[in-house]
């Protein structure tokens, strides 16, 4: 059974399927963007490949992938996503003096 991976401030959850309505991302020089830091502009990416496909449904993110597919970004190591369907999130950090959620900025 597949469970939650992460890289910095983006996490893989896994799903059982993508979903009908779902439309496929754009890619950007070859690469998909799965995020793309506030602060410093550095991404989350996967290649292009016909195994590999994203989807944006609703304001979310999702991978499908055949193979495992390395995900890169720029300050942190490789990570490599097993085959599977996936929802991308951005990881969110409880503010304590503001009582309230927010997300990591990467």
């Amino acid at each position: 059974m597949l469970k939650p991976i992460q890289q910095g401030d983006i996490i893989f959850v896994p799903v059982e399927k993508i979903p009908e309505t779902a439309k496929p991302a754009k890619p950007r020089n070859n690469k998909y963007i799965l995020a793309e830091g506030e602060a410093t502009g550095h991404t989350h990416t996967v290649e292009v490949s016909p195994q590999t496909k994203v989807f944006w449904d609703n304001n979310r993110l999702y991978l499908q992938n055949n193979f495992s597919v390395p995900v890169e970004h720029q300050e942190h190591k490789t990570l490599i996503v097993p085959t599977g369907n996936w929802e991308v999130r951005r990881v969110k950090e409880w503010d304590y003096d503001e009582e309230q959620a927010k997300r990591i900025r990467d």
